[in-house]
């Protein structure tokens, strides 16, 4: 009879890992919903301060020329990353 080598993992551990796989995708997924949402507040925030400061520009007859949108936008399109925290009810490693 052959014996399993035991670096294999038992049925219930692979079971555990799956569970906490999945558990870990539900808060991946939580955590990109709400810094899409973040994302949103801030864009429309940044596009308020423009029309805030369009209007101040118009009304108060300045030379310089307002803040175009593509440097909100080059801001808004950059970089973005998201650090996963762990879940203190998952007791995998």
């Amino acid at each position: 009879m052959l014996k399993a080598p035991k670096s294999l993992l038992s049925l219930g551990s692979m079971l555990n890992d799956s569970i906490c796989l999945k558990e870990q995708k539900v808060i991946s997924e939580r955590e990109r919903v709400r810094f899409e949402q973040q994302k949103f507040r801030v864009q429309n925030f940044l596009h308020g301060m423009q029309d805030v400061m369009n209007a101040c520009n118009t009304s108060a007859n300045v030379a310089t020329p307002p803040a175009t949108t593509p440097m909100i936008q080059g801001f808004i399109t950059g970089p973005a990353f998201m650090v996963p925290q762990a879940d203190p009810s998952c007791s995998c490693s």
